[in-house]
């Protein structure tokens, strides 16, 4: 057991210094296009909340309209009844 983790902490020394050089042979070009991409992914998520915020503001606009339009249907069927009980108001009495 103690075997398998020195070879561990090895293998994790060589990697750590293999990212060392990496760094050091292309490290500021790769921070750059790293921060770049992270900057993309950023957007990429201020983006889509924007679209589920525009959706969700669609949606509740259709249901709107609909119900603005139930609602109009319903007071020009009383305004024509109350019109109507003017015009003959025996007619319509129950």
């Amino acid at each position: 057991m103690d075997r398998l983790k020195r070879q561990s902490s090895k293998l994790e020394g060589e990697i750590k210094s293999l990212q060392d050089k990496i760094m050091e042979v292309g490290g500021d070009k790769f921070r750059s296009q790293k921060s770049k991409v992270d900057q993309i992914k950023d957007n990429i998520v201020l983006i889509n909340e924007q679209i589920i915020k525009s959706q969700v503001e669609k949606s509740n606009t259709e249901k709107d309209i609909i119900r603005f339009k139930k609602n109009r249907t319903l007071h020009d069927s009383f305004m024509i009844s109350q019109y109507m009980n003017r015009l003959h108001p025996r007619e319509f009495c129950i």
